[in-house]
């Protein structure tokens, strides 16, 4: 798992986050992943609908499933949030890339 943790980290160093989440919002989104930049780093979630009545008024939950962060130059996965299949998938997306 460290060795694909590294290995995102890596790939969204090549560029800025914002220019990453671009490259990768098109393959997340098939699988009904999304994500948005944060002060310091991006999110990635699974969006999902809670409450209301028949989808009226339901509100959008995001569940963090990862967050890569840059600090002072450098490029990292944080620890928490970190859905392991998430993880792998986007492994996945960056082979094909």
């Amino acid at each position: 798992m460290e060795e694909i943790l590294e290995r995102i980290a890596i790939w969204a160093s090549h560029g800025t986050l914002a220019q990453f989440r671009t490259e990768i919002d098109g393959y997340i989104k098939k699988e009904g992943y999304d994500s948005e930049l944060q002060d310091d780093g991006v999110l990635f979630y699974r969006p999902r609908k809670a409450g209301g009545f028949l989808g009226i008024w339901a509100k959008t939950i995001k569940e963090p499933v990862m967050k890569i962060s840059r600090t002072e130059g450098t490029v990292r996965v944080l620890p928490e949030p970190l859905d392991e299949e998430f993880a792998h998938y986007l492994n996945s997306c960056l082979r094909q890339h």
